[in-house]
């Protein structure tokens, strides 16, 4: 970039962007979990990184904390379905819950990395 090549710059950003799975090459969102507790945001962030990783298709990594631990991040990667893939899988945690009250946001194909 200091050449200011910016077909290079394209260039080079689509291959690492290729090996890695990231857009435009596959789906990728950020599943923001919050709870009013650190040990509430953890319990429903697992629920929610294992059940996506059930969901067949889905590359999930593991939640990623703020520093208070109220906050949590997962990452997941997949194909052009990605959106529906997810919505599908997280069905299941729309309404009340035994286990604690939280807030799950899917943001996909986010233009902005929130870490």
């Amino acid at each position: 970039m200091v050449r200011q090549d910016l077909a290079a710059f394209y260039a080079h950003e689509l291959r690492f962007r290729a090996e890695l799975g990231y857009p435009p090459f596959r789906r990728l969102a950020i599943v923001t979990v919050r709870g009013g507790s650190a040990p509430e945001t953890a319990r429903l962030a697992d629920g929610v990184g294992a059940t996506l990783r059930a969901s067949t298709g889905l590359q999930v990594y593991p939640p990623g904390a703020d520093r208070r631990n109220r906050v949590r991040r997962v990452v997941v990667k997949g194909p052009a379905e990605l959106p529906h893939l997810v919505g599908a899988a997280l069905q299941e945690f729309r309404g009340r819950r035994p286990e604690g009250r939280g807030i799950i946001d899917v943001e996909v194909d986010p233009v902005e990395w929130p870490f």
